[in-house]
């Protein structure tokens, strides 16, 4: 299992499946909206694998939340398309799946490796067809 280590903190993408069945044994078998899941690099690197990975991650709990924890999930949205303005960081925060350059007055937009990673999910409505999008983790 991938802990993907961000600007907040380590991750551990188990803790969405857990939080979802414990939702359901507590509250009832609701329908499930994942929104505003997402990584910050703190940098602005086209090439971010380390969100490529955690989506990855996240996503395949989803995957097993839908299909061994039979869950109805409706939907699941990144945080963020693009690089926003976040409350507590500024502009200095980059969870978008493309760059915002803030010095350019145009405020030029160019896609990460994660929004081609995001895209292909998308398109193929699995994660084994993007594969080889994936950078290799070396794991002890």
């Amino acid at each position: 299992m991938l802990v993907a280590t961000t600007s907040q903190g380590s991750e551990d993408s188990r803790g969405l499946r857990h939080i979802i069945n414990w939702t359901r044994t507590n509250y009832g078998d609701w329908d499930i909206l994942i929104t505003e899941n997402g990584f910050s690099n703190g940098n602005r690197s086209l090439e971010d694998s380390g969100r490529i990975n955690y989506l990855e991650s996240y996503l395949e709990q989803v995957s097993l939340v839908i299909h061994e924890d039979h869950h109805n999930v409706l939907g699941y949205s990144v945080w963020a398309l693009m690089d926003t303005f976040e409350w507590k960081s500024g502009y200095t925060s980059k969870f978008g799946l493309y760059d915002i350059d803030f010095n350019d007055p145009n405020q030029r937009e160019t896609m990460r490796s994660s929004g081609v990673y995001y895209a292909c999910i998308i398109k193929h409505r699995n994660l084994n067809d993007c594969a080889s999008l994936l950078t290799p983790v070396i794991k002890d």
